[in-house]
């Protein structure tokens, strides 16, 4: 499979060290894949890990406008917080949001419970989720039957990142 995706051969090292130049996913179009430059495996402290985050979304970030435009209207990242960290970046970058680029999260986070959205984002109904965990748990110790999937409803919430 290697060959076929003319992929590199890793180099090992003793350093317990992983570093990636200009990866891409194997099974994305490379045409189109954002190359990403990782390094794995120093001495980790948040300090660190945050600065090593920002520079991978700045990275990806000027991978996506190489063309002094955005390649993507649209990205939707897996947590809130990763929404907040990429909306910076792209700030930093002088990139309008959501004019030039819309933003989604997903986890539903509130400034200060204010219903004031921190960014535009999926809101998960989470006392449905631990009601329906307990329903589920209790079910499991009396010995019942039960579902395989449960589906709750979600909602989006606009957050000032989406046009």
């Amino acid at each position: 499979m290697a060959k076929d995706m003319k992929a590199t051969r890793p180099i090992f090292n003793t350093d317990r060290q992983i570093h990636i130049k200009d990866g891409r996913h194997p099974l994305l179009d490379p045409k189109k894949a954002v190359p990403i430059t990782v390094r794995l495996g120093d001495d980790f402290d948040l300090i660190r890990g945050k600065t090593f985050v920002e520079g991978i979304l700045r990275n990806f970030i000027i991978s996506a406008r190489k063309t002094g435009k955005m390649r993507y209207d649209g990205i939707y990242t897996s947590t809130d917080l990763l929404a907040i960290a990429l909306l910076e970046q792209l700030q930093f970058l002088g990139v309008e949001v959501p004019e030039e680029v819309q933003l989604v999260g997903h986890d539903g986070m509130q400034w200060m419970n204010s219903g004031k959205y921190l960014v535009s984002t999926i809101v998960q109904p989470v006392p449905d989720m631990a009601r329906k965990a307990v329903e589920l748990l209790l079910k499991k110790i009396k010995g019942e039957e039960i579902e395989t999937l449960t589906i709750l409803p979600v909602e989006f919430a606009e957050g000032g990142t989406t046009r």
